[in-house]
């Protein structure tokens, strides 16, 4: 049937991107072994090695790296705005508009929605 086939198809290609990788990966790191130098590792390990990773990157950065950029970045914003209103009763928090131009994760922004 034609589902099948499609199954089939999509099988057969993530098993050939898989070796793709695989070989790659094993071509880089007997390169590494000999001493062998290169500018960059190939491409396809590279993707692989970061497709691998992506499921746990954010889970790695926080709880094992200790990575606290975005948070601490929120303390000091929140600190600048309590120096900039204390004299002044009723006022607004004085950064009314601001950019997320950090690195990708998605943790800034919800920390600044908050102030």
């Amino acid at each position: 049937s034609g589902s099948s086939r499609a199954a089939d198809d999509e099988v057969a290609q993530n098993t050939k991107r898989v070796v793709k990788w695989k070989v790659a990966a094993v071509q880089h790191w007997l390169a590494v072994l000999r001493g062998e130098r290169s500018t960059t590792a190939p491409a396809e390990y590279v993707a692989g090695l970061f497709d691998s990773y992506a499921d746990r990157f954010d889970e790695h950065l926080v709880e094992k790296l200790g990575y606290r950029t975005p948070q601490l970045l929120a303390d000091e914003i929140r600190s600048i705005a309590d120096v900039v209103t204390s004299g002044t009763h009723g006022a607004e928090f004085p950064f009314r508009r601001c950019a997320d131009l950090g690195c990708g994760t998605g943790f800034m922004g919800p920390l600044l929605k908050e102030l």
